[in-house]
C-alpha cells in the first residue's frame, strides 16, 4: 500500500508515525477478513519498524536499543527454556536443560528434530523426528520434575527411560520416525583402536560384519562407522582391504512385522471369537491396524487353510417387500446354513436350482439375508507355519523352492545384498593408526614449501568415473522406430534400397491411395521438375492397379472412379 504526501502537508516525525500506524492498521483488518474466510490459510506479518524510529536521531535509536533489551532480559528472567535462531513466525530452536543440569534437550520446529545431549559434554545421546505438526505448535519444552520425562506442550512427552516418544493430543495417527543417532568421535576412535588391536593379535578380519557383532563398541550406525574407518585405514595404507558381497534370503519389514505380532491370518482367526460379517471384521481396530491388503490376504488365506468359512443368515429385522418366493427362502434359514445345504432344503430344493440362486441374491440386496464369517477349527487345532518358516530363514536355514516363492509373493521375504570387508595388515600398519594425508595442493604450502615434507594422498587412476547422463533420442526418431516396430510385428520386412526419388504411381498408386487424396497435393508432396516423369512401367501391373481402384477385388469394391496416370 503507498501514500503520497501532499503539497504543504505536515511530515514530522509524529504525523508520518500516525500515518503508518493507519496503515497498518488496515492492513491487519484486511488480513481478518481474509483468515475468517479461509480455515486453512495462514497469515504471517513481520512487524516493522514504526517510521518515527526508523527515521529517530542516531543517539535516540541507541537508547531505544537499550531499553528494548533491558526490558525483554526482564522478561526472560529465571526462564528455563531459551529460544534461539528467531524466524518470522517465532523461534526455530527451543533448547531447556535439566533441573540438575546434567541433560540438554533441543527441538528444531522446521525440521521436527528433537535432540537429547549429555550437559556437559555435549555428546549426543539420543535423537529422534517429531511430527511436524506437533513441532510447530509446540513453544514450550521442559522437564518434568515429578517423571524422568520431557513435556512438548502440547501434544507429547519423550520418556528419558524407554526412549520413547508419545503424541498425546496432536494428530495420533502418525507414528514418528526414529533416526540413527550420530556416532560421537570417541565412538569412532574407539572402534578403529580395537579394530586395529585385533589386527595386531590375528593379522586379519576375515569378516567385517562379524568383527562388528564381537565388538564390544556397541552402537546404532557401526556398520557405516566401521565402513569409513576403514576407507581412511586403505588410503593411509595402514590396511588392505577386499570388499566381498553376496545376496541373501532375508525378511523383509513386513516379514519381520509378522514375526513379532503374527502373521495376518492368526490375527484374523483370533479377533474371530464369534460370527461377524466381513465388513465389521475388517472395521475393528486390531484388524484395521494391518491395512487393508495384509487384512485381505490373511482373510483369504484363513479361508484357505480352512480355518474359517462363511454361512448365510438371516436378518433380525426383515425388511419390506419380500415376495412369498423369498419369504421361503428366508423362513428355511432357521439356523446358519452354508450355501449348499440352504439349497439342499426341500421348499427351496422345489424351486430349482437357478431360481433359488436367483432368489437368494435378491434376499441379499435387500438385506434379509447376510453372509457372516464363522470358525470352522477350534483354536488349538490352529498353527502359524508361516512364522514358522519366517523364523528359520531369520536363522539361516534353507527352504524348499515352493515355500519361498509364496512368501516373495506375499512380500514377507527378499533378496538383500550383504557386504563385508576382508581386512589384512598394510605397509605401513600401526596400532595407533596415521595421519590424515593432504588431498589438496594448495598455495599456502607452495609458498610455505611445506609440500616438500607433507604427505600427500595418492591418486587411484583405476576407478571409473560416472556417466555423463546426457543425450537422448529426437522425438521423430523415437516416434519412426515405434512405427517400424509396429510393422515388422504385423509380418512386413524392411527391404535395401537407395532410391531416394520415387514416382507416384509406385509411391501412391500401388498401395491404394485415392489419387483426390489430400496428401498427394503439391503442399504435402515434393514434386521435381526433372524428370517430370516416371517413362518405364508395366503395362500389365498398370493395368492391375487400375482395375484395382475402379472396381475393387479380393473383399473391396475400389474406389468407383476413372483412374488414369
Amino acid at each position: 500500500l503507498g501514500r503520497t504526501v501532499d503539497k504543504g502537508e505536515d511530515t514530522s516525525h509524529a504525523t508520518m508515525a500516525d500515518a503508518w500506524g493507519e496503515c497498518i492498521s488496515k492492513i491487519e483488518e484486511m488480513m481478518k477478513r481474509i483468515s475468517s474466510h479461509a480455515k486453512n490459510v495462514s497469515i504471517a506479518m513481520k512487524k516493522a519498524t514504526p517510521l518515527a524510529n526508523a527515521s529517530a536521531p542516531k543517539s535516540e535509536k541507541k537508547t531505544a536499543s537499550k531499553q528494548s533489551s533491558k526490558q525483554n532480559k526482564k522478561k526472560n528472567k529465571g526462564a528455563k527454556m531459551v529460544e534461539k535462531k528467531t524466524g518470522d513466525n517465532g523461534p526455530v530452536e527451543l533448547v531447556t536443560k535439566s533441573p540438575d543440569g546434567s541433560l540438554r534437550a533441543s527441538l528444531n520446529r522446521k525440521t521436527g528434530k528433537l535432540s537429547l545431549k549429555d550437559g556437559k559434554s555435549g555428546e549426543e545421546l539420543h535423537s529422534c523426528t517429531v511430527d511436524v505438526k506437533v513441532s510447530h505448535e509446540a513453544y514450550i519444552i521442559e522437564f518434568s520434575k515429578d517423571k524422568p520425562e520431557l513435556l512438548i506442550v502440547p501434544g507429547g512427552s519423550f520418556d528419558l527411560a524407554t526412549k520413547t516418544l508419545k503424541i498425546s493430543s496432536v494428530n495420533e495417527k502418525k507414528v514418528p520416525k526414529m533416526t540413527k543417532t550420530a556416532a560421537s568421535s570417541d565412538t569412532k576412535k574407539a572402534l578403529e583402536s580395537e579394530l586395529l588391536e585385533f589386527l595386531q593379535k590375528n593379522g586379519e578380519v576375515k569378516n567385517s560384519l562379524s568383527f562388528i557383532a564381537q565388538s564390544s563398541v556397541s552402537h546404532p550406525s557401526a556398520p557405516e562407522l566401521l565402513d569409513n574407518i576403514v576407507k581412511s585405514l586403505v588410503a593411509n595404507e595402514v590396511v588392505v582391504a577386499q570388499s566381498k558381497n553376496e545376496k541373501k534370503l532375508a525378511l523383509s519389514s513386513e516379514g519381520s512385522r509378522w514375526v513379532k505380532d503374527g502373521t495376518p491370518e492368526l490375527q484374523i482367526f483370533k479377533k474371530l471369537q464369534g460370527p461377524m460379517t466381513k465388513d465389521n471384521l475388517l472395521a475393528s481396530e486390531d484388524i484395521k491396524s494391518l491395512g487393508p491388503k495384509a487384512a485381505n490376504a490373511g482373510i483369504n488365506m484363513c479361508m484357505k487353510k480352512r480355518w474359517i468359512g462363511t454361512k448365510l443368515h438371516s436378518s433380525e429385522k426383515l425388511p419390506a417387500g419380500l415376495s412369498s418366493q423369498e419369504s421361503v427362502i428366508v423362513s428355511a434359514l432357521t439356523k446358519p446354513l452354508g450355501k449348499s445345504e440352504l439349497m439342499g432344503k426341500d421348499d427351496v430344493k422345489a424351486m430349482g436350482k437357478k431360481e433359488a440362486n436367483g432368489l437368494l441374491n435378491g434376499c441379499i440386496k435387500k438385506g434379509a439375508v447376510i453372509y457372516k464369517i464363522h470358525r470352522l477349527v477350534p483354536e488349538n487345532k490352529v498353527k502359524d507355519t508361516v512364522r514358522d518358516y519366517l523364523l528359520e530363514i531369520e536363522s539361516g536355514k534353507e527352504l524348499d523352492k515352493k515355500i519361498i516363492k509364496d512368501l516373495k509373493k506375499r512380500g514377507m521375504v527378499e533378496m538383500k545384498k550383504i557386504s563385508w570387508y576382508e581386512i589384512r595388515k598394510g605397509k605401513k600398519f600401526s596400532t595407533t593408526g596415521s595421519k590424515p594425508k593432504e588431498t589438496d595442493l594448495t598455495a599456502q604450502l607452495l609458498k610455505s614449501e611445506n609440500w616438500k615434507k607433507v604427505d600427500f594422498k595418492s591418486y587411484n587412476m583405476c576407478v571409473m568415473p560416472k556417466e555423463p547422463l546426457t543425450g537422448a533420442l529426437h522425438p521423430l526418431l523415437k516416434v519412426r522406430t515405434e512405427f517400424r516396430r509396429i510393422l515388422l510385428e504385423m509380418g512386413f520386412s524392411e527391404m535395401p534400397t537407395n532410391n531416394f526419388v520415387e514416382s507416384s504411381f509406385w509411391n501412391f498408386d500401388t498401395l491404394f491411395q485415392p489419387q483426390q487424396h489430400p496428401a498427394r497435393d503439391a503442399h504435402d508432396t515434393f514434386f521435381l521438375n526433372q524428370p517430370q516423369k516416371c517413362l518405364k512401367l508395366e503395362k500389365d501391373y498398370v493395368g492391375r492397379v487400375k482395375d484395382m481402384h475402379e472396381n475393387g477385388g479380393h473383399g473391396s469394391i475400389g474406389y468407383r472412379y476413372d483412374w488414369s496416370l
